[in-house]
């Protein structure tokens, strides 16, 4: 799902024994949430703050057939953060 040029996701345990992984600029909003039972879900929310996908998915053809969407939205994301702060990175070094 990523690369050299990818936003590094903040990564946190849920409430429930699961993880999250997400992925903030400004108002765009990435998540990727994967419970305690092996549940998954992805959530995008757009740069004007609308949500565009939530799929709650088991690990199945219907997670590989959404990831497109997030793994795109990801790269726009991070585009998006490059252009606005391309030392972005420096903070992790």
């Amino acid at each position: 799902m990523s690369d050299d040029e990818t936003v590094f996701p903040a990564i946190m345990p849920d409430f429930d024994g699961g993880v999250v992984a997400e992925w903030r600029a400004g108002k765009r909003h990435l998540a990727f949430e994967v419970d305690s039972f092996g549940q998954a879900g992805l959530s995008i929310r757009a740069k004007d703050g609308k949500c565009t996908l939530t799929v709650d998915l088991n690990f199945d053809q219907t997670l590989y057939s959404h990831l497109r969407s997030f793994t795109d939205a990801l790269d726009s994301l991070s585009t998006h953060v490059r252009m606005v702060n391309p030392n972005w990175s420096t903070a992790y070094e």
